[in-house]
């Protein structure tokens, strides 16, 4: 049986630590430099995730729809 190592201190599960340190210097470059009027800003695509992961979180806790 494989066991995972535990998330590094202070975060309570590798997703969380995983969101918490992601990269996203490129993408947001990639924002900054678009034609498009909406300039998003790192803290907008963490906002984004965090959001992502506490759907995903309750989905998870939801019981099963048949």
């Amino acid at each position: 049986m494989f066991h995972r190592p535990p998330p590094p201190e202070g975060y309570a599960s590798w997703l969380d630590y995983a969101v918490s340190t992601m990269d996203s210097r490129s993408v947001e470059l990639q924002y900054l430099l678009a034609d498009d009027e909406q300039k998003w800003t790192r803290y907008d695509m963490e906002v984004a995730v965090r959001e992502e992961l506490a759907e995903l979180r309750k989905l998870a806790s939801a019981p099963l729809q048949r």
